[in-house]
């Protein structure tokens, strides 16, 4: 039967794979485009994919997946930055992707000094070096996008990706829907991705369904953070570094180049242009909301943030006269718990950047993101409750975040909700560990600005004048087992 359905219909694979068969049909009948570019920066392709490795969460023992949206440089087909999130990429995640194209990326510990920045070799590096964020950086290029071309995936087509382009001039341009064909340089690395590094990653599942094996749940033991690590590496020892067979630089017809050969001689070509050095990128790259100031602070989505530093601007109409007097907030979803402000009559040395904390974010509740609000809101209309009630609000997400804590009411569902939680808040105080703020935490209200790093725990023996402090060695404490209620 499917040899006499070939001869009717040559081509068509009518039978086999779903896969094969969407993609197929999906081929566009004209001729192919190649997307071109001849300096770095000209064209940076941005799209997602799911990742073919299982993470493995040790504190609720859950495996589940994540998506990988990485930049990509067309001229150098040099891999800019990257991203891991689990359960979906948000509009925040793919515009602080673009800030990280234009971040050095920093060493990791253990890595050789082959990695360095310095190893690209590039005409500039004399003055590149004379910043310190450069000193310390690894060998990925740094690449101001000129234009970024994007699908119509949610995430890319928000309005927070629109207002980074705008921030920094670049230009977007749209792929047309269900057309691989037009971007096909990122296309290519995602399947050089899964060939180079997912196979050979413990965990590994498949590309689909049915390539998986058994047991493969079973296999994954690397979390969300080992695997960051993991590519970070790869992509600086292996990717930028091996020749690329489709990488063709004009009058280099007959050389074979890896992506940093080709970025290092497309900066001698075209002139290395610098990047925003600023270190309140990723802030200025968080999502905007147009927000009033009362006498009780600010509120955002039924829940209210206080500090000081706006306290003094209650009832001031905003500088921005078109928004109506409001002032511009700057939202993570990731972690809804705090808020940040931009004093625009901020003079130096104060701060001009602030952390502003939800009202109860010192009353026992964990970083959660926008999803578990909404399902926080649910529980609350459920009950009959108001939904503007930020006790009722604080009480329900400490219930639900304790529910998550008893194994014996341990779901799927509630599982994941805290997974996620957690790695979002994760992955935001890393990004935020990076700016004027460092690590900040809930209590930044006091301040105004940023709190200084919490000092080292330290024990005081009593019933001296003076009273004797002493460091505490944790690796001279014994571990002790704990039963988990499970056979042996």
């Amino acid at each position: 039967f499917r040899r006499w359905t070939e001869a009717i219909l040559p081509g068509k694979h009518t039978t086999g794979a779903a896969v094969t068969r969407r993609t197929t049909d999906n081929r566009p009948e004209d001729s192919y485009e190649a997307v071109t570019a001849s300096r770095a920066g000209e064209a940076v392709m941005l799209d997602t994919t799911p990742l073919d490795v299982l993470c493995y969460d040790p504190v609720e023992d859950i495996t589940y997946t994540t998506e990988l949206t990485i930049a990509i440089d067309v001229a150098s087909r040099s891999i800019l930055a990257w991203r891991f999130k689990p359960f979906g990429t948000k509009a925040a995640d793919a515009g602080a992707l673009i800030g990280d194209a234009m971040t050095p990326e920093p060493m990791r510990p253990g890595w050789p000094d082959k990695l360095r920045h310095s190893a690209l070799k590039l005409a500039c590096e004399p003055l590149l070096s004379l910043d310190e964020r450069y000193a310390a950086a690894a060998a990925r290029p740094v690449v101001f996008p000129e234009k970024i071309i994007i699908d119509h995936g949610k995430a890319f087509a928000s309005q927070a990706v629109k207002d980074a382009c705008r921030r920094y001039g670049i230009s977007v341009q749209d792929a047309r829907a269900y057309r691989p064909t037009d971007k096909p340089q990122v296309e290519a690395a995602f399947k050089t991705i899964r060939s180079g590094f997912s196979q050979h990653v413990a965990g590994y599942k498949g590309y689909k369904v049915d390539q998986r094996g058994r047991q493969a749940e079973q296999h994954a033991r690397w979390t969300l953070s080992d695997v960051e690590y993991f590519f970070a590496e790869y992509v600086l020892s292996v990717y930028q570094r091996r020749h690329h067979a489709g990488l063709v630089l004009p009058g280099f017809a007959g050389l074979k180049l890896s992506p940093n050969d080709a970025y290092r001689i497309l900066v001698h070509k075209s002139g290395y242009v610098a990047c925003p050095a600023d270190p309140n990128l990723y802030l200025e790259l968080l999502p905007i909301q147009w927000l009033a100031i009362q006498h009780y602070g600010i509120q955002y989505n039924y829940l209210q943030y206080r500090a000081p530093v706006i306290k003094k601007l209650a009832g001031v109409k905003s500088p921005y006269l078109e928004m109506g007097g409001r002032w511009p907030v700057r939202v993570d979803p990731s972690d809804v718990t705090r808020v940040y402000f931009h004093d625009p009559y901020a003079r130096p040395p104060d701060p001009s950047w602030h952390v502003i904390p939800w009202i109860h974010a010192l009353k026992g509740v964990e970083p959660f993101t926008d999803t578990t609000l909404r399902e926080v809101k649910k529980l609350i209309a459920g009950r009959g409750r108001d939904v503007a009630d930020q006790k009722e609000i604080a009480e329900t997400v400490i219930e639900l975040q304790n529910r998550t804590d008893a194994p014996e009411t341990w779901l799927a569902r509630t599982r994941k909700a805290r997974l996620r939680d957690s790695e979002r808040a994760r992955a935001a105080a890393l990004d935020r560990a990076g700016t004027e703020l460092g690590g900040t935490g809930a209590g930044d209200a006091k301040a105004g600005g940023g709190d200084a790093p919490a000092p080292a725990l330290r024990a005081v023996t009593a019933g001296t004048n003076d009273e004797e402090e002493f460091d505490i060695d944790f690796d001279t404490i014994p571990a002790y087992e704990v039963w988990g209620a499970k056979p042996a």
